[in-house]
């Protein structure tokens, strides 16, 4: 049977953005590289550039916008070189984003509020029909397994043309900066995926597609379009994070999806190659949550570096010790919720999240929560409406607004004694007429004291009486006049209600203090939240628990190195973790061992837990039960 895309667990994505003045594509092109590269690595697959989002591609399409001076046909040669080898190969392709193609159809260009046009198409036009379909079904009978659809879901923009005319027949109304008109674009693009996935299909069944980002934290929604996986490549730089952040969310997808790590990072406007090393790290973030891995290279013109090569050789090995981790699911007592209605709620961009404020300040909660040791997994409204009673404890979301019937759900959950934890003001405004107060917003410097500790954040925050709040929110450095409660618990049927009176999110991602975490970890603690994963010791690691078929893994990531020093571009060292010591509460296993047996590790059970130690992870490991 052929190999599909949910059998692979690493690839390479190459691609350049072939621009209109482009000259010479395929010239340096040579088969030995492409050989040498895909015998020493032994990808699952790779994606290859088509057409990037100028809209020139770099292939001699006959339906597209090609190259002025195309020396060499790549995709047609490397379809040779991996059928040969048996490995699978996707087209790098621009969706929604295409310069060339909207300036040679103007009418087929979405509109800026100033009246300008910079390349994204409107998704009322007949693009898709005459250009993108067509030109997919084209790279399909060049006999590729599929395509990665870049700029896409985040290349919509909110249009004041074409689409702007269709919501007024459609409404009636012209209010172009209502959420209204943001969620009608939403629906739209949704649709518009469906739509030429399934056109293409109907032709080309076997080929597979994905729109890079869609159903995951950028889109959050259902999957119900003719995908079939999803991926998305996060930012070059905090990466581990960004991994982190992301694979928590799609884990409970229900579908194959990868993530893709930039293999450089950009430093005045100059690429670093990152190393090996600060790969495997990233590549672990994903694996822990049941994901597939790529790392994406610049693939200059038509050749590859033969001499990173050998790097990606590593990264590779690192991935297939872990293999069996794919496609594993969480299995956690805790969720992190993250609706679907909160996330469109007052959100300028259509399906974006860099640049989003409050995007990069959810992203910082959650890792807050994760830094406390904290095994979670996340998912979005769809899936909690269907598995909330599986969870003891609940993280919500920053958001300002919540699904009413899934606020309902949520709150009868807690009365048959869910732990409910509201991690900012916007998620107390979601809830306000349940915790008996109204969150007024304020904003300003603030110093948090947590025991002897303290630290100062500008943030949002507000004001609730003493004897509704807990801890001390105070406005001079020496933390001694003024305050007001930082957080607050309430009980409500055999459950309970917490949350922070502030907003600490943009805060930790910024400028992370160990007070800060302690200070989360406190909070949960308050609310009551149950913990399946107890450690001797604070570790600076992030924790998962994934099950597939008979076996339990936990997962343990090694967070130590220069990953989030925005100075570093580049390192090639990573502490150890050493002496890891903890317990878990489970069942008794048949058999325990390690994943990747690189360490001395010791385990006993006892009294419904079992206590493992284990003397070194470098990057990653993960303790298994078997049952």
């Amino acid at each position: 049977m052929k190999k599909k895309r949910k059998d692979c667990v690493f690839g390479l994505h190459f691609d350049f953005h072939a621009n209109p003045e482009q000259t010479g594509i395929g010239e340096n092109y040579a088969d030995e590289s492409w050989a040498v590269m895909l015998d020493k690595v032994k990808p699952d697959f790779i994606q290859i550039d088509s057409k990037g989002h100028p809209g020139i591609s770099s292939y001699p399409t006959k339906v597209g916008n090609a190259a002025p001076d195309i020396k060499a046909d790549i995709l047609k040669n490397v379809r040779r070189l991996t059928a040969e080898r048996g490995v699978l190969l996707y087209a790098h392709h621009s969706g929604v984003w295409d310069k060339e193609a909207t300036r040679l159809h103007p009418e087929w260009g979405a509109v800026r509020k100033d009246g300008s046009k910079t390349g994204e198409t409107n998704l009322f036009c007949d693009y898709a029909e005459k250009l993108l379909i067509p030109q997919l079904k084209e790279i399909a009978s060049y006999g590729l397994d599929g395509a990665w659809i870049d700029g896409d879901c985040w290349g919509v923009i909110r249009d004041y043309g074409r689409s702007a005319d269709e919501f007024f027949a459609q409404t009636g109304s012209r209010d172009l900066e209502s959420q209204e008109y943001a969620d009608f674009l939403r629906e739209r693009f949704l649709q518009y995926v469906d739509h030429y996935a399934r056109a293409v299909h109907a032709e080309y069944p076997d080929f597979e597609i994905a729109s890079n980002w869609m159903y995951t934290s950028f889109c959050p929604e259902k999957p119900e379009a003719d995908v079939n996986f999803i991926s998305g490549d996060y930012l070059p730089a905090n990466s581990v994070a960004s991994a982190r952040v992301e694979a928590r969310l799609i884990a409970n997808q229900g579908m194959h999806w990868d993530l893709m790590a930039w293999g450089f990072n950009i430093q005045h406007n100059f690429f670093v190659e990152k190393t090996p090393v600060q790969l495997m790290q990233e590549a672990a973030a994903t694996l822990m949550f049941g994901g597939a891995f790529q790392v994406y290279n610049v693939q200059n013109v038509g050749k590859i570096s033969e001499r990173a090569a050998d790097g990606w050789k590593e990264i590779a090995d690192f991935v297939r010790e872990r293999t069996e981790l794919v496609h594993a699911l969480p299995y956690n007592r805790t969720g992190y919720f993250y609706s679907t209605a909160g996330y469109r709620y007052q959100k300028e961009m259509i399906y974006n999240n860099p640049g989003d404020a409050r995007a990069y300040d959810n992203s910082g909660e959650l890792l807050a929560a994760a830094d406390t040791l904290l095994n979670f997994d996340g998912g979005f409204t769809h899936y909690f409406a269907e598995h909330l009673d599986e969870y003891e404890n609940l993280i919500v979301c920053n958001f300002g607004e919540i699904e009413p019937q899934m606020k309902e759900r949520i709150l009868a959950w807690v009365e048959r004694g869910g732990k409910l934890f509201l991690t900012g003001t916007y998620a107390a405004q979601a809830f306000s007429e349940e915790l008996g107060f109204k969150p007024e917003r304020e904003e300003g410097v603030c110093f948090l004291l947590h025991g002897k500790e303290s630290f100062g954040m500008r943030t949002s925050y507000f004001r609730i009486s003493e004897d509704a709040g807990r801890g001390g929110l105070y406005f001079d450095y020496t933390a001694e006049k003024e305050h007001i409660p930082s957080y607050f618990v309430l009980s409500r049927g055999a459950g309970k209600i917490g949350g922070l009176t502030f907003d600490i999110g943009r805060d930790y991602k910024d400028s992370y203090s160990h007070a800060m975490r302690k200070f989360v970890a406190h909070v949960l603690d308050e609310i009551g939240f149950s913990r399946e994963l107890l450690f001797a010791k604070p570790y600076c690691m992030d924790v998962s628990v994934q099950k597939k078929e008979n076996r339990v893994y936990v997962d343990l990531l090694n967070l130590n190195g220069d990953h989030s020093n925005e100075r570093v571009r580049s390192f090639d060292d990573i502490p150890p973790l050493t002496d890891v010591e903890f317990s878990y509460a489970c069942e008794e296993p048949r058999a325990v061992r390690l994943l990747v047996n690189d360490s001395p590790v010791s385990f006993r059970y006892e009294n419904g837990r079992l206590h493992a130690k284990i003397a070194c992870i470098p990057i990653h490991n993960a303790l298994v039960l078997e049952y």
